[in-house]
């Protein structure tokens, strides 16, 4: 019972004794035991300001030192065009992915070649300073499909505003210009075919009017009214009309071959060949010559960048080069084959119409044949008159198809509409300033918590006796707050007698609170105070352990075991001559060994004179057997021990005693040193009780002075010794 409350507690069995434990994690811990992860932080938040405060000043001279830039864009609806000339036989353009395509050619080499020519982009100061124009603007060029619509949104970004619409409009303009001249290239060279055979038609038709009107002024008498009445003669002219029709169709196949040859000898006109039918789609969709496409591109573009920061011979220039010349050769392989293919399907092509002709022509000469026998005169006339039809047929068909020609060579092959001009945006796309310093806080703040926690993982120092007890899983009795002021070593000392009522007395008493019920009064008449390592407080908290051990009605002994840098007599101002090195070597009796205190029922046995064989005296009988003897004479007796450590000391004294109470000082005490220390006092069959955090900051939540993290109480099947003369809470 505290303060008239009860409150619920867990037992935790100890080497010695047990201890009541609070069931609530304790401050700074999570519910699983483990040191909460935001106090960690907490503790280190000056770490986490400093580096946000680093992340905000860099994004700010950033913001102020960066050169902004501008975004001038165009946006652009491209629609197809018929591709074809024959009107019998129209195409339009199929390929479902047209509009990437488009945009892999507003970003081709061609394109880019023709707008970096144009004086306000040659000029200019964006590309200037590039020693690769090319691969400059093919990497900050970007044209993209809308997600929402089928319009092409071309995009340059420059420090200069005024240049970086410049550069867009030349882009589109080029664009333009290449689907021009793409339809006008293939249109010329039809075109040249279909002339060169209208000449040759003329000329047949002259020939064939001329023979006509000779027949008729040779056989002036011969009626030719009634023939149209004759089968065979009609017959004929049927033939005739179906013989022009297969010429005609042979004149195109044979235009298609003619006009595919010389595209193809060319290599420049057999890439406008290439791109001119995939659009059209007229061999479905060639996915690998877009992939090609693609890496070839990825490739420059990555090749220039390796060029701005790498030497020429640089290992990895020197293999980007050769992944792009492995693509180029790709590529030419991919349109020689294509080519050849378009060759060999025009040939299959004219050799039908061919055949058909001469087909139909063998029917034709067979059918005028049997006309002239029927009628020598009159069937020579028809055939003279057929003849000549078929020519004027001829002449006027080829005429329509130049008219075609003429029109598509002006005509552009694809419909593009520039929706939206370029034009520069008034305000930079980079550096936003606003997004960059609230990304740099926020960036800030996540490396701050990662340095935070980073930090606390390389630092072994203890922060604090919850992380302590995570690690070690050791009892931690209380939490001793850093006593202000410059005090001496006998103040601190007597800290609890001087000043009763200061919040570091009552930790001292939350110790002793914690002692008394985490040892049985049967066996825990001897008690060791020692450190892993010196300057921890040891000295101090067993003096002020021993004083409120007195206090609570006690009759105590402190001894001065620490044989090698004694500080008791300081703290208490004792005679040094006088001690324990005197009473084991027989020198003096218990009566002038032992002195007593101002502090009611504490006396002290000081070290006396500093032994040359500190962990000889200890380790004797004579000392187990002095023990052993006070044992008999005083309720409990505490022993000041030199620090386990660098010492055997300790380890021979906590193998002796009933418990040892170990001190770790806050931000000087290691995880390491703990564990070393505690596993060799285990090695020697020690039993530690638990653990003291001395020396805590005051700037941590004061309920952590008190102890109140681990609260104790009187179990309900033992009642409280009556021998004490405690009341819970420290007050005698």
């Amino acid at each position: 019972m505290v303060d008239g409350k009860q409150s619920m507690m867990r037992v935790e069995r100890g080497p010695v004794g047990r201890l009541e434990i609070p069931s609530v994690p304790p401050m700074g811990m999570d519910a699983e035991g483990g040191v909460n992860a935001w106090a960690r932080v907490w503790s280190r938040r000056w770490t986490v300001l400093c580096v946000m405060v680093l992340c905000f000043v860099g994004a700010m001279l950033y913001a102020v030192t960066a050169t902004p830039v501008y975004r001038s864009s165009s946006r652009l609806y491209i629609e197809p065009a018929e591709q074809s000339f024959n009107a019998d036989s129209p195409e339009t353009m199929q390929s479902k992915n047209y509009l990437d395509t488009q945009c892999e050619v507003l970003r081709s080499t061609p394109i880019l070649m023709t707008a970096l020519e144009t004086p306000t982009v040659k000029d200019s100061v964006t590309l200037a300073a590039s020693t690769d124009r090319l691969h400059t603007l093919k990497s900050a060029l970007t044209a993209e499909v809308g997600k929402k619509d089928d319009l092409i949104e071309v995009a340059f970004e420059s420090a200069h505003p005024e240049e970086a619409t410049a550069i867009v409009d030349a882009v589109v303009q080029s664009y333009m210009d290449y689907q021009s001249k793409q339809k006008h290239t293939n249109a010329t060279e039809v075109l040249k075919v279909l002339e060169h055979e209208k000449q040759q038609r003329e000329t047949e038709l002259q020939e064939k009017l001329k023979a006509m009107i000779a027949f008729k002024l040779a056989n002036g008498t011969l009626s030719f009214q009634d023939d149209r009445g004759n089968i065979i003669v009609q017959r004929l002219v049927r033939l005739s009309e179906a013989l022009t029709a297969a010429e005609l169709q042979t004149m195109d196949a044979k235009a298609a071959y003619e006009s595919a040859v010389q595209m193809t000898s060319d290599p420049a006109k057999l890439q406008l060949l290439v791109d001119a039918d995939r659009r059209r789609g007229k061999f479905g969709d060639d996915r690998e010559y877009e992939q090609l496409r693609t890496d070839l591109n990825n490739a420059e573009i990555r090749m220039a960048a390796m060029q701005r920061q790498f030497a020429p011979n640089h290992p990895q220039v020197q293999t980007l080069k050769v992944l792009v010349e492995k693509l180029k050769a790709r590529l030419l392989d991919h349109n020689q084959r294509f080519a050849q293919g378009y060759l060999e399907a025009a040939r299959q092509d004219l050799a039908v119409a061919q055949q058909k002709e001469a087909s139909i022509r063998a029917t034709f000469d067979a059918q005028r044949k049997e006309a002239s026998e029927l009628n020598s005169k009159a069937g020579e006339y028809a055939v003279l008159e057929a003849d000549y039809q078929r020519a004027q047929r001829m002449n006027e068909a080829l005429e329509g198809r130049i008219k075609d020609a003429r029109m598509m060579r002006t005509a552009p092959s694809l419909n593009v509409t520039v929706l939206e001009p370029a034009r520069a945006e008034t305000s930079p796309v980079r550096p936003r300033k606003g997004m960059l310093l609230g990304m740099s806080l926020v960036l800030g703040l996540m490396l701050g918590i990662a340095a935070a926690f980073l930090q606390s993982w390389a630092d072994g120092r203890i922060q604090s006796g919850e992380e302590l007890r995570m690690v070690a899983g050791v009892p931690v009795l209380c939490a001793v707050p850093h006593i202000l002021g410059r005090l001496t070593s006998s103040e601190r000392g007597q800290k609890t007698h001087l000043d009763p009522m200061s919040d570091a007395a009552e930790a001292y008493r939350n110790v002793r609170t914690a002692v008394y019920f985490g040892l049985r009064q049967a066996r825990a008449r001897t008690l060791v105070v020692t450190s892993p390592t010196q300057g921890e407080g040891k000295s101090t908290l067993a003096a002020n352990l021993a004083i409120t051990m007195a206090q609570a009605g006690d009759r105590v002994l402190l001894i001065d075991a620490d044989l090698r840098k004694p500080s008791l007599t300081r703290i208490f101002g004792l005679d040094e001559e006088h001690g324990l090195t005197h009473l084991l070597s027989g020198d003096e009796t218990q009566d002038r060994a032992i002195q007593s205190t101002r502090v009611e029922r504490l006396d002290v046995l000081a070290c006396g004179p500093v032994p040359g064989n500190p962990a000889e005296v200890l380790n004797s009988q004579r000392f187990a057997a002095l023990l052993n003897e006070l044992s008999g004479q005083y309720d409990r007796i505490l022993l000041d021990s030199p620090p386990v450590l660098p010492f055997a000391d300790a380890r021979i004294l906590g193998s002796v005693c009933d418990a040892t109470l170990m001190v770790l000082r806050v931000q000087k005490s290691t995880r390491r040193m703990f564990e070393d220390a505690h596993n060799s006092l285990l090695s020697v069959g020690a039993s530690v009780l638990g653990v003291v955090v001395n020396d805590l900051p005051r700037s941590r939540d004061r309920s952590a002075y008190y102890g109140s993290s681990y609260s104790y109480e009187t179990p309900q099947d033992e009642p409280m010794p009556a021998e004490h003369g405690l009341v819970v809470g420290g007050k005698a």
